[in-house]
């Protein structure tokens, strides 16, 4: 056949699938159960726009927001335009002041200020979260991974955890057994031990955990128990000893151990019984975040936890800012504007709780990520996605909570496909890589230093009073008796050579209770 016959046909059977996708039925011909379905020519063209999107806001993002400027006009261009795509409640740019004021203050009185990241599993493994910790240090001061679960099921970029004696799992959602009086504490989730138990955290040392996250000098235990029990800590060789107190009308207790040198890894020992809400490795001032994770979860159930418990840790741990992040899970089963609005209520509720317990905390609210399935043999943006998202968007601002918008950051409608071939999400199309989620945890980076930016450039007057940035000391007791601070020393050798003790510890453990 020659050539030109050859072209002729290509372009014949071209034409006559165009007609065909023109012509056939949208939601397909149904043969008994079976549907037969044809592509249309702009589902197969809307691929090649989410390419182009996603390497426009790949670029833009980044560059702007690292532009050497110290004029006001050029940050509130930036904020004015959307490009970081946070939107803040009434258009307020000055919305994380209280923040930023606290995070400052945290260094003159020797304090960790806290912010609290809850989130599906987009945030699992520390992802997203660990970007965030990184430029916190660095802007504020601090260090170590933060509050970790007294168990650890799920694999972690930041912390090696492992434990003995097989507690009790607690929580608020999933299919775990409940409390009775809707206690969780700060992590939504405690671990019940009995007896003998032991935690035991290294923090990894590797190329996802900069210098400061590797390191901490403070260890606090988050508990509550009717009677004292045992704690045995140990770090840098040396061993703390302390019995806890125990008291059937406090919500929430912790104590802390102030470690004279800093520390990669650490073992907690229990005799005894207690509820264990986590243990915090920290540093002796600045800002930390912790990664809270929550598989499955769409994000409705915090409201059900009871306040005064959950408001007690809170201003126990300091914590002044809590990050939002759902939505992705309810996706699946939104199927129309009635469920939209359903999901978005609950959300509201969730918010209206937050600021009940924590009022003096800023709340972000991070949207889900875009999401594909199959829809007639192709993949595209669940079709809800878009509405569920404005929905979202315009609830929480309603509220007062800043949004942040991850869609429109991966490049809107249909980018989650240019996101797999890229490399920056898997597979299933809905969660991200570990390069996807490094990307998005350091555009909030780049967000959260663009504000503070703007802030440091305003000089803005307190917003709080001193009260508010100091710590409740009188809650706090600090315990000195040497038979309760003790030194691990080694055995000498029997060889004659002289073998050097160890130095005392200057570690003294601080009791500090919540009313």
């Amino acid at each position: 056949m020659k050539s030109y016959k050859i072209v002729i046909y290509i372009f014949s059977i071209l034409i006559a699938l165009a007609v065909i996708s023109v012509f056939f039925p949208k939601n397909g011909v149904t043969f008994g159960n079976k549907t037969l379905r044809f592509p249309s020519i702009v589902s197969m063209t809307e691929h090649y726009k989410a390419d182009i999107a996603i390497d426009s806001s790949m670029t833009h993002v980044v560059v702007e927001t690292t532009v050497g400027s110290d004029s006001l006009a050029h940050y509130r261009k930036m904020l004015a335009t959307d490009k970081i795509h946070l939107y803040f409640p009434n258009n307020d740019f000055t919305f994380f002041d209280k923040f930023f004021e606290a995070a400052e203050h945290a260094a003159k009185l020797n304090t960790t200020v806290r912010i609290l990241h809850y989130g599906d599993s987009q945030i699992e493994m520390d992802r997203i979260t660990n970007n965030l910790r990184d430029n916190l240090h660095k802007l504020f001061g601090g260090y170590g991974p933060g509050l970790l679960p007294y168990q650890q099921t799920i694999y972690s970029l930041s912390v090696s955890q492992s434990s003995t004696g097989n507690p009790d799992k607690y929580a608020a959602y999933g299919n775990f057994s409940r409390a009775k009086d809707d206690v969780y504490g700060p992590l939504v989730k405690f671990f019940r031990v009995s007896g003998n138990t032991s935690f035991r955290a290294v923090v990894e040392d590797n190329k996802n955990n900069e210098y400061k996250d590797r390191i901490f000098s403070t260890v606090t235990l988050i508990y509550k128990a009717d009677n004292n029990f045992n704690v045995t800590v140990k770090a840098n060789g040396k061993t703390y000893e302390q019995t806890v107190p125990g008291s059937s009308k406090d919500l929430v207790r912790t104590m802390v151990w102030k470690l004279d040198t800093t520390a990669n890894q650490v073992i907690l020992s229990i005799k005894g019984s207690a509820d264990i809400y986590g243990v915090a490795l920290d540093g002796n001032y600045g800002v930390n975040i912790d990664n809270i994770p929550i598989r499955g979860s769409a994000g409705t159930f915090f409201s059900s936890l009871e306040p005064k418990s959950l408001t007690a840790a809170y201003d126990l741990l300091n914590v002044k800012m809590i990050i939002l992040q759902f939505g992705g899970n309810s996706v699946p089963g939104i199927g129309g504007k009635s469920s939209i609005q359903k999901y978005a209520s609950q959300i509201a509720q969730q918010i209206k709780f937050f600021q009940k317990v924590a009022p003096e905390a800023t709340l972000l609210f991070i949207g889900p990520s875009d999401m594909s399935t199959k829809w007639g043999g192709e993949l595209r943006t669940y079709t809800h996605l878009p509405q569920l998202i404005a929905t979202l968007k315009d609830t929480v601002l309603a509220y007062g909570v800043a949004y942040w918008d991850i869609y429109e950051i991966m490049g809107g409608n249909s980018s989650m496909i240019s996101w797999v071939k890229q490399g920056l999400a898997c597979g299933d199309y809905i969660h991200f890589t570990l390069k996807g989620a490094s990307v998005i945890g350091n555009k909030l980076s780049d967000v959260v230093s663009l504000l503070y930016n703007y802030y440091t450039l305003r000089d803005p007057k307190p917003i709080l009073s001193h009260d508010a940035l100091k710590v409740d000391t009188s809650k706090q007791t600090v315990v000195s008796k040497p038979s309760e601070v003790k030194t691990t020393k080694k055995a000498k050798p029997k060889v004659k050579a002289k073998s050097k003790a160890k130095a005392k510890t200057k570690a003294k453990p601080v009791h500090q209770d919540a009313e």
